[in-house]
């Protein structure tokens, strides 16, 4: 659904300027909108059907709506809720699937080489593919493998099928000679980083006998090349919560960091509007936005955003909000569950799918 601004309005037709295009509209393309509520200026949210003369129909004003809001929470939490007691009902520890993959491998792995094995999940982002790979393949193994000798075990292992998950699509969209040159530069970049004086180990690097903050190790991953992503850092350090008995937890999941599906989830729960796929809406969250959210009754002072907010600062305000009221949503069994944090980022992105 794309935005515009109404640029031409005679009381009965008019046009819409929606990232440079126009589109027309009359008063019967409005959606609780009165014709008299319409004016140059106005910010506006519509449907369109392109044609000789693109329309716009089900026009609405394009404005923060606490009964939107309200539905829309109530729809995250319901699937929130689903999650942490599918988790709940499987001891804990989510043991179904692929999560139930990563946990029986890892637990049969201990120290440097269970740390080895969630780092080949997380670069195929399937536990099974990474199984294979460790089976023939382990710590110990690459610590004393030459490039030369790597880049001949990849080409082995890739002659036949390996499953790279959704979460490493441009892996898995790579040719295989470049999916064995990737997988070789991302083993040995991960080996340089564990090995430097600072560390020395992997235990020493994400801390695994300790007590680090999430951040902690989120920001510091940023010296591991291939992960300077948010994604990747965030999908490993879950892996390691998940098999290390949640000893890392995180406050947040970051959507001010990427284009990921977590920002259309934040976007869609408070206007209906997913970020990547409305034209228009950037603007909107930039310019007006903040100062109808901080204006708001519902908002206490602590969400408000900041003057000349970018889009980053919004995100984040919407983040740190959603974060706290989900979880005063659920039922009082979730509302410390360790994994919350994981679950909502995971459901926001799945729920703003099905939408």
């Amino acid at each position: 659904m794309p935005i515009g601004t109404v640029t031409e309005w005679n009381g009965a037709n008019g046009w819409i300027d929606s990232t440079g295009a126009l589109v027309c509209f009359t008063t019967s393309s409005l959606s609780v909108l009165q014709p008299g509520d319409v004016h140059v200026g106005l910010r506006v949210a519509f449907e369109r059907d392109d044609g000789e003369a693109p329309r716009g129909r089900n026009v609405r004003r394009l404005q923060l709506d606490f009964g939107v809001v309200k539905k829309n929470m109530q729809e995250l939490v319901d699937w929130v809720t689903a999650e942490l007691d599918q988790q709940r009902h499987a001891g804990g520890c989510c043991q179904q699937g692929e999560w139930g993959e990563l946990i029986g491998t890892a637990d049969g792995l201990t120290g440097e080489e269970k740390l080895f094995y969630v780092l080949l999940a997380t670069h195929f982002a399937a536990p099974a593919t990474a199984r294979d790979f460790y089976t023939r393949l382990n710590w110990k193994s690459l610590l004393a493998t030459s490039t030369t000798d790597l880049t001949h075990f990849c080409q082995g292992f890739f002659q036949g099928y390996a499953f790279i998950g959704d979460h490493r699509r441009h892996f898995r969209c790579m040719k295989t000679d470049q999916k064995i040159e990737y997988t070789v530069k991302v083993l040995e970049a991960y080996k340089a980083a564990m090995l430097v004086p600072t560390y020395g180990s992997q235990t020493s690097f994400f801390e695994t006998t300790g007590h680090p903050t999430f951040e902690t190790l989120y920001n510091r991953m940023q010296q591991i090349e291939f992960f300077e992503r948010r994604l990747p850092r965030f999908d490993h350090l879950e892996r390691l919560a998940r098999t290390h008995n949640y000893y890392i937890v995180p406050a947040r999941f970051f959507a001010d960091e990427d284009e990921g599906g977590p920002r259309d989830g934040l976007t869609l729960l408070v206007l209906d509007l997913r970020l990547r796929h409305t034209p228009g809406l950037k603007e909107y969250l930039v310019r007006e936005f903040p100062a109808e959210w901080n204006g708001a009754p519902e908002i206490e002072a602590k969400y408000h955003m900041p003057g000349r907010a970018r889009l980053e600062d919004v995100l984040k305000v919407l983040e740190i909000w959603t974060i706290d009221q989900v979880r005063l949503r659920l039922p009082p069994r979730h509302q410390n569950a360790p994994a919350y944090v994981f679950e909502l980022e995971s459901c926001l992105c799945n729920w703003q799918k099905g939408q």
